[in-house]
């Protein structure tokens, strides 16, 4: 796993974020950090298959 600085601030902030719109923030900040790192690992994925096959 790479810690991106996106993740160390989730991970910075998990403890002191509270309440229903602080919970929401920090769940779509998750959610887009995966969706974020589910693409890079697609592209690398995609490129990987492109250079094995040449």
């Amino acid at each position: 796993m790479v810690f991106t600085s996106r993740y160390q601030v989730l991970l910075a902030s998990c403890g002191t974020l509270a309440g229903t719109a602080q919970g929401r923030l920090v769940n779509g900040l998750v959610d887009l950090e995966i969706t974020e790192r589910f693409q890079a690992f697609e592209e690398a994925q995609a490129g990987a298959c492109c250079r094995n096959s040449v």
